[in-house]
């Protein structure tokens, strides 16, 4: 993923010039195998620019707005988690039985 590759690339364990031979189809004719990048969205929680010069500004209803995007956000996280939690714990239980069956591959009835 390419977003991992600049992340690389600011951290400096990759030199920046990495980019251009990736981007390079002569040197790089194929696409380059790299891991998938997480489906959580990256959130810029603190950008180190002095606060003193800049001013984050934010109007009311941009923030009311914002305010229920993370909370319906929030609600369904917490539900997912609950269902993996509980799943998580049945599976920790034991709860089920064994099937001899079919050699122990059968999922469901």
């Amino acid at each position: 993923c390419i977003a991992a590759v600049l992340f690389l690339v600011g951290l400096g364990r990759e030199q920046a010039s990495v980019v251009d031979q990736l981007l390079d189809l002569d040197a790089t004719p194929r696409k380059p195998q790299f891991e998938m990048a997480p489906d959580e969205p990256l959130l810029l929680w603190s950008s180190g620019f002095d606060s003193a010069n800049v001013q984050m500004r934010l109007s009311a209803a941009a923030r009311v707005h914002l305010e229920m995007h993370v909370a319906q956000c929030l609600q369904r996280h917490m539900v997912r988690s609950g269902v993996w939690a509980e799943a998580w714990a049945h599976l920790r239980r034991g709860e089920y039985h064994e099937d001899t069956s079919t050699g122990g591959n059968s999922v469901g009835g």
